[in-house]
């Protein structure tokens, strides 16, 4: 089983994926921004990063910049910002990619088995 890392602040939406993670057969691990170093460089086992894009103070192009200073890992992005300029800026920072609010936590689990 491999494991996800989930980074953002506690929320509901987080849980809820938390949730249907697990129950697709994937461990996942929550962390705050300041906690990724440490998660990174101490869980072997990690196959993915999710990160909810969407908490305040939240400086996400630093925290994308350092996950890839560290360890090459598939980046995906939830966010409710739907600007093909975000989008964009996003994706060239390394992110492989950005899934829009609302969506389907079906979606994502596809996402990361592909």
């Amino acid at each position: 089983m491999s494991d996800i890392l989930l980074i953002g602040k506690a929320s509901r939406l987080l849980d809820e994926i938390s949730f249907f993670l697990d129950s697709s057969s994937y461990h996942n691990v929550l962390v705050s921004p300041d906690e990724i170093n440490y998660k990174l460089l101490n869980l072997n086992n990690i196959s993915h990063v999710i990160i909810n894009y969407e908490f305040p103070t939240f400086r996400g192009l630093d925290c994308i910049k350092k996950i890839k200073s560290i360890k090459e890992l598939p980046i995906i992005i939830i966010t409710s910002n739907k600007s093909s300029e975000f989008k964009s800026l996003i994706l060239k920072s390394g992110v492989n990619r950005v899934i829009t609010r609302p969506f389907r936590p079906k979606e994502l689990v596809e996402l990361i088995r592909h």
